[in-house]
């Protein structure tokens, strides 16, 4: 290396040698396949030099050549000879490309070659027993046929050694717990890496039927929009109508309802807009305050646009429950839709809907039902139900992300849709903005069919099993206050909670700290919060079950707690 002796120091160094000590002006990416040049600071360290591959011992009794080697390289097949060739005990492996017979051991210079002393040369398998041994195929048993399969010329894939090896250290792996009878945790691979995921309410993990159903369409032939007269644009439509059959069965529905899109939000302001353009003033929308807010915001909205009336009915914060009397109370001849909650996201609750639902029949109203937080742990039956319309998002039921709103087809038909002029004017499709996210709905369909295979009365059995030790300890820990059904009736296996002196993001944050995974804050159940004056405090903390969560995963959250609470 030489120095100037400039004013502003400049550094020439050479790429082919340094001397002892010497720093370089050059970074790690001047090696090729590593960036384009850039220069680093004085006290920067040549780069190491790219690291060399070992030499592996060849197994099948054929020396390696040069030839072999270049055509690695060029992934090309390497030259096989017409027979394997001998070797002396403890000889190395080489050979030069066009050497003669007896010479294969020789380079081209007549030397011997050996494979790790060729510069980033590339290394493969390409025959050869091991030193000093006879040749794996003089010791095949006589009338054993040679394996089947393998291409004239191709390079010998590797294979577990024959010899007794000393044993190997175990792999490191993740915490996992053996399964319970009941525990289906070997289907989700998301709790694979130990984690207790009680942030099920937010989006449970997806099913593995769900995911290779997305990946296998992804990976497919089928990638295109529906519509088409060839075949990629027929599979894609065939696949939509599997999926609306395979919805149309989970909640027993008219499969031309349902309605494929991106959330149960943008659905919903979907499906309020079109209601609004039916809306007259005077008119009068009925929710509640158990509601999460995307069922709350977008008829709010609908109905400023319209000038009518939005009203909300309250629920006991005392209890958490919704006594259906707070809402028919409420419903008039003016009220033109209600629109209630299958279950609260927040704290669990699951009203009586089908009285509410009468009333609002009985005076010519229409029916909305949120049923996200629901869906993942009971049957939906819409039939049985009789609501209108009924929203849901299928990534809180093992699914991808995505939403679908099912609608009577008949009331379908009425509303107006906002739509572009060439999206079909009759069916689903008038809702479907867009092109859908077919490979999500692909996931959709098998999440769907997943449900219908399970035992939703068993699964509500198992998961309330799992949370009842949850909810009790929780009521029993001095200092914690638990909000929403004391009970396990009319509920989801939801508890929302706050422990005295310890905000819900400190919570959260220590859970997380223990690998547990639950929320705090409002998640946007923003009436159910101010209904228990908790806006200003923090909102609480929410740990939901799912069907992959089990009694260890609530004692190690009721163990955090207990830490918790004892320290404020």
């Amino acid at each position: 290396m030489s120095r100037s002796n400039s004013a502003s120091s400049t550094v020439r160094v050479s790429l082919t040698r340094r001397l002892p000590g010497a720093s370089s002006r050059f970074s790690s990416v001047l090696f090729t396949g590593r960036g384009a040049y850039r220069p680093g600071g004085p006290s920067r360290r040549f780069p190491e030099r790219p690291r060399r591959l070992r030499a592996r011992r060849p197994r099948s009794g054929r020396l390696c050549t040069y030839a072999d080697l270049e055509a690695a390289r060029s992934g090309q097949a390497p030259r096989r000879s017409a027979r394997p060739a001998r070797q002396r005990p403890g000889a190395h492996h080489g050979g030069a490309a066009g050497c003669p017979a007896g010479h294969r051991g020789q380079g081209a210079a007549g030397q011997r070659v050996q494979l790790a002393a060729i510069p980033g040369a590339v290394r493969e398998r390409c025959g050869g027993g091991r030193p000093g041994r006879t040749p794996p195929r003089a010791r095949r048993p006589h009338g054993q046929a040679a394996r089947q399969g393998r291409r004239p010329g191709a390079l010998s894939a590797p294979r577990r050694s024959t010899h007794r090896d000393l044993p190997s250290r175990p792999r490191r792996r993740h915490h996992r717990r053996p399964m319970t009878s009941t525990s289906l945790r070997h289907r989700f691979p998301g709790v694979s890496d130990g984690w207790a995921r009680f942030d099920a309410p937010a989006g449970t993990q997806m099913v593995d039927v769900s995911i290779e159903a997305t990946s296998a369409w992804m990976q497919s032939t089928s990638l295109a929009c529906s519509g088409g007269w060839f075949e990629a644009s027929q599979a894609t439509g065939d696949l939509v109508g599997r999926a609306r059959d395979t919805v149309g069965r989970l909640f027993h529905a008219d499969p031309a309802g349902v309605v494929f899109g991106p959330n149960m939000t943008t659905l919903t302001f979907a499906v309020s807009r079109a209601v609004s353009a039916t809306l007259r003033p005077g008119d009068r929308v009925i929710g509640t305050r158990l509601d999460h807010e995307a069922n709350v915001s977008p008829w709010r909205y609908a109905c400023q646009a319209a000038g009518a009336d939005h009203v909300l009915a309250p629920f006991d914060p005392t209890t958490g429950t919704l006594p259906p009397e707070h809402v028919i109370e409420l419903i008039d001849e003016r009220t033109r839709w209600v629109t209630l909650p299958g279950a609260s996201n927040l704290l669990g609750t699951a009203p009586d809907l089908r009285p509410i639902i009468d009333a609002a029949h009985a005076v010519g109203a229409r029916v909305y039902v949120d049923a996200v937080a629901l869906a993942p742990h009971q049957r939906i039956d819409i039939a049985a139900l009789g609501c209108d319309a009924l929203v849901t998002s299928p990534y809180k039921w093992y699914g991808p992300h995505s939403g679908l709103v099912w609608i009577d087809p008949d009331l379908m038909e009425e509303l107006p849709a906002f739509k572009v002029r060439p999206a079909p004017d009759h069916g689903p499709g008038r809702f479907e903005t867009g092109m859908p996210n077919f490979e999500a709905i692909a996931g959709v369909e098998a999440a769907a069919r997943f449900l219908l295979e399970e035992d939703m009365d068993r699964v509500a059995a198992y998961e309330m099993a799992v949370f009842e030790p949850l909810l009790s300890g929780l009521q029993s820990i001095r200092g914690v206050t638990v909000y929403g059904p004391r009970g396990l009736d009319g509920r989801t296996p939801t508890a929302a909670f706050r422990i005295d002196g310890v905000e819900p993001a400190d919570v959260a944050r220590a859970m997380a700290a223990d690998r547990i995974a639950v929320w705090d804050g409002h998640n946007y159940a923003v009436e159910v919060v101010e209904s228990l004056g908790l806006t200003d405090r923090g909102g609480v903390v929410r740990a939901g079950l799912a069907r992959y969560l089990d009694p260890d995963d609530v004692q190690r959250l009721l163990r955090v707690v207990e830490r918790l609470a004892a320290w404020s």
